[in-house]
């Protein structure tokens, strides 16, 4: 994910002198080879208008590098948005993203972090495909991209991860299981919620996925390691895991300006040697099938940075879910229940259950 210089609004175009580290890890290479510009509001995009500092410049920085670029929609400060905008007109919601894409010559990335109107998003993304048709070639054009992002496990946005599976490979072309509420401190950590989206479940009704389908996602920002080093740090881990289970790449929250011009992500020397451990000495390719990305692929890219935490431990019922709403909820210190489901599951070992509002966090 790529955000501008104030934050994610993309008021201005940003100063692309900032990204000299993302097209050039110091051996020639591109350190990613796709960013995706963070974030378009639904309730804007529905009249055909993008935030002003989403220029065709700026695309075309990247571009002329061999990067390939997306725009992502949504994000959780715009969740309510997709559903207002979606309930609107989905249908036009649709064709207006693919002709911003056609336009730009970029793919587009759902982030809804709600529930509740995926019907409408089939609709979405259905016009979209009206559009521009789905295209699951080995290397597509970028405007052909349509990918969705999901929480780092099954157990939170549900919803969106089973409507998302009755349509990877037809209509998406990947989804990215997101960060968490806060970086991992062990690949162990990070990889029992992955495993989750290739391994589906019984209790929620998900299929597996296919690994080339799952680009899994790692900060670059919020005091994370993986900016500054490689050796010992969950990124290493990441790029042996990702390999190991030939699921499609890493992707990173965020690059650019995520907390506004005082809190900029630079030089992220560390995210260099992942990039060339992960792709070798190429990388220049804008291919998004592997590699890494601001936002989808080998150290690829992060989409929203949002999502709650889920266990891949079995889950038990037991849980008392009267009274609240939709959410995840500490039931001690190192368990959680889903709601309305009522599962109980367990946080990964050595970690402790911390609430936040209907979220909740094991760390």
């Amino acid at each position: 994910m790529v955000c501008g210089d104030d934050g994610c609004l993309w008021a201005k175009q940003p100063n692309l002198a900032n990204a000299n580290w993302i097209i050039n890890r110091g051996d020639g290479n591109v350190t990613y080879n796709l960013v995706i510009f963070a974030f378009i509001d639904p309730n804007t995009l529905i009249s055909g208008n993008i935030p002003a500092g989403m220029t065709q410049a700026s695309v075309d920085f990247f571009k002329s590098k061999g990067i390939n670029v997306m725009f992502s929609i949504g994000g959780e400060v715009y969740s309510s948005n997709w559903d207002t905008a979606l309930r609107k007109n989905a249908a036009g919601l649709g064709k207006n993203a693919a002709m911003i894409a056609q336009k730009f010559g970029v793919g587009i990335e759902i982030d809804y972090e709600s529930g509740g109107s995926e019907s409408l998003l089939t609709t979405f993304a259905q016009a979209y495909r009206s559009v521009i048709p789905f295209d699951g070639s080995a290397d597509p054009k970028p405007e052909s991209l349509l990918t969705v992002d999901l929480a780092a496990g099954t157990g939170y946005l549900t919803s969106v991860s089973q409507w998302a599976a009755g349509q990877l490979g037809s209509t998406l072309n990947w989804a990215y299981a997101m960060v968490s509420s806060g970086p991992w401190s062990t690949i162990s950590a990070a990889s029992q919620y992955w495993q989750q989206h290739l391994d589906g479940s019984s209790w929620n009704n998900m299929p597996p996925m296919k690994p080339n389908y799952l680009v899994v996602s790692l900060y670059s920002s919020s005091g994370s390691p993986n900016c500054k080093s490689y050796s010992g740090t969950v990124l290493e881990g990441a790029v042996g895991w990702v390999k190991g289970k030939g699921s499609r790449g890493i992707s990173f929250w965020a690059v650019g300006c995520p907390a506004g011009p005082a809190s900029c992500v630079q030089d992220c020397s560390g995210i260099q040697q992942g990039s060339k451990a992960f792709l070798g000495g190429g990388g220049t390719s804008g291919s998004s099938d592997t590699g890494t990305s601001s936002g989808t692929s080998s150290t690829g890219t992060g989409t929203s940075g949002t999502s709650s935490t889920s266990s891949s431990t079995g889950g038990t019922s037991g849980g008392s879910c009267a009274g609240k709403a939709t959410g995840m909820y500490c039931t001690d210190s190192t368990h959680f229940e889903w709601c309305p489901q009522g599962t109980v599951q367990a946080c990964a070992p050595g970690t402790q259950c911390q609430q936040s509002g209907n979220s909740i966090s094991c760390g």
